[in-house]
C-alpha cells in the first residue's frame, strides 16, 4: 500500500479524467480536463494538461502516475489511446515520477466486485464512494484507489 507519496491517476480517453491523492491525505480530488478532437492537438493539449497536473499538485520525483492500461477496440482508438499514453509516460519520466498500470478487469472487480461490470456499474460505484459524476472521473478513481492498495515501488520508475 502506497502512503509515503502523492499519487495522481488518469483515464486516458477522449478527455482526462483525473484523481490525486497527496501525501499524508485520505480524501482524493478528482475532475476533468477536456481535450480537442484533432489527434495532433489532442496529443499536445494532453502533455500541457498532463505537466499541468503534476504541477499544480506539487508532485515530485518519487511520487507516482497511475494509469489503466488502454484496451482500444478498433485501429483508430488504438492511436489514439496509444499515442496518449506515451505522452503520459513521457511526462511522467521527465518528471521523475514512478509510474504503474492497472488493467480493466482489475479495476472494474475493485469498483463492483465483477471483472466483467459495465461502465455504468463502475460509475455508480464512484458516485456512491466518491461523488463522481462523470465515467473518465471515476476510471481515474478507481485507478487511484488500485495504486493506493496495490501498486509497489521497489528501487527506480515502475513500468
Amino acid at each position: 500500500m502506497i502512503t509515503d507519496r502523492s499519487i495522481l491517476s488518469i483515464d486516458l480517453g477522449t478527455n482526462l479524467g483525473w484523481a490525486v491523492l497527496q501525501k499524508g491525505s485520505e480524501t482524493p480530488r478528482f475532475g476533468l480536463r477536456l481535450l480537442p478532437k484533432p489527434h495532433p492537438a489532442k496529443f499536445v493539449r494532453a502533455r500541457r494538461e498532463i505537466t499541468d497536473l503534476i504541477e499544480s499538485w506539487s508532485l515530485v520525483l518519487g511520487d507516482v502516475l497511475a494509469l489503466e492500461q488502454p484496451r482500444p477496440v478498433g485501429h483508430q482508438a488504438a492511436l489514439v489511446l496509444l499515442g496518449l499514453r506515451a505522452v503520459a509516460l513521457l511526462v511522467a519520466r521527465d518528471k521523475g515520477l514512478h509510474i504503474c498500470e492497472v488493467g480493466p478487469s482489475e479495476l472494474k472487480k475493485l469498483a463492483t466486485g465483477r471483472g466483467n461490470a459495465t461502465k455504468d456499474d463502475v460509475l455508480a460505484a464512484a458516485c456512491a464512494r466518491y461523488g463522481a459524476e462523470d465515467e473518465n472521473e471515476a476510471d481515474a478513481l478507481w485507478v487511484l484507489e488500485w495504486a493506493r492498495q496495490n501498486a509497489t515501488i521497489t528501487g527506480g520508475a515502475a513500468l
